[in-house]
């Protein structure tokens, strides 16, 4: 393409740590930021200070120069590339309050998520920015002391934390009926108990300034229906409990015999006796035995007579 004036982009170092508070037209999307580097607790030498968050100014392209206020004694910018602000690894569990802050719902798009492994009540939770523990332990002093009141410790909840972006869910099925084309965040009815005939139905948050209205669900609207495997089990306590414990083949159920060993074991009355043990013990009627020796007679001279054959030949 056609530049009047060709130049070398500039770019800045990037920045030692991550805004997570944006003042004076800065935004997180800018690439090169005035990181506030001041000493938060100008009674702390450097080395205890908390990392700086506060970023100001800030232009969209990096090759735009930009002009960070002056320093002076307690006020020290640097001017830096921005580091990128993520999605959060998680979704939020929950949504965690903190001293003079709004506290996140599902529509807010960037939040301090708590990723310390040894807090199981409140790992992944989110919560509100910036993401320093030194700032909200500064804003529950102020609060205790306003208000007369024990110093809370929501605060550690930063101790390891992480400023993201905030990661929605797949909605559970797809939109019955809803905007087209879809956009990238849908507001989904999953009331199916709810009074209207809304169910599954979505909308647009941007329609309702990008708040999701009512208990609707904000999530990534899904391309694909959801399969929905249905059996009807009816009244069959037997079948239901197949279904429940995921049963395919036709095993005898808990206080029930197969077929072989119901043979197996049971056992006959009292006077009578197995069907095997009537066959090996039954004897051959008067006539029947008789008969067999009848046979035996008619059959054993033609043996004979056979054998004396063979010798004459």
């Amino acid at each position: 393409m056609d530049c009047p004036d060709r130049c070398v982009q500039r770019v800045e170092e990037m920045c030692p740590y991550q805004c997570s508070d944006w003042v004076g037209g800065s935004h997180m999307d800018a690439n090169n930021v005035c990181l506030n580097v001041s000493f938060q607790l100008p009674t702390l030498r450097a080395g205890l200070q908390p990392p700086p968050f506060q970023c100001t100014g800030g232009v969209s392209h990096a090759g735009s120069s930009i002009s960070c206020p002056e320093n002076k004694s307690l006020l020290n910018y640097t001017k830096c590339r921005q580091i990128k602000v993520n999605y959060c690894t998680f979704n939020c569990e929950k949504y965690l309050t903190a001293p003079n802050q709004t506290t996140p719902t599902q529509d807010t798009s960037v939040v301090c998520q708590n990723l310390d492994d040894e807090d199981p009540e409140n790992y992944q939770a989110c919560m509100p920015l910036p993401c320093s523990m030194a700032f909200h332990k500064a804003g529950a002093r102020a609060e205790s002391a306003k208000f007369h009141k024990a110093l809370g410790t929501e605060y550690e909840n930063y101790k390891k934390s992480q400023v993201c972006k905030q990661t929605l869910l797949i909605c559970p099925n797809i939109c019955s009926k809803g905007p087209y084309p879809l956009p990238a965040h849908v507001c989904f009815d999953n009331n199916q108990w709810g009074t209207g005939m809304t169910y599954e139905q979505c909308s647009d948050p941007a329609e309702n300034g990008d708040v999701c209205p009512g208990d609707t669900l904000r999530c990534i609207p899904r391309t694909q229906p959801k399969s929905k495997k249905k059996i009807d089990a009816g009244n069959s306590p037997r079948l239901n409990r197949l279904l429940a414990t995921g049963h395919k083949s036709n095993e005898p159920m808990a206080g029930e015999k197969s077929h072989t060993e119901h043979h197996k074991s049971s056992k006959p009355m009292a006077g009578e006796k197995s069907h095997t043990e009537n066959h090996k013990s039954s004897k051959p009627i008067a006539g029947a035995k008789a008969h067999m020796e009848h046979q035996k007679h008619v059959h054993r001279p033609s043996v004979m007579r056979r054998d004396a054959a063979d010798v004459a030949e």
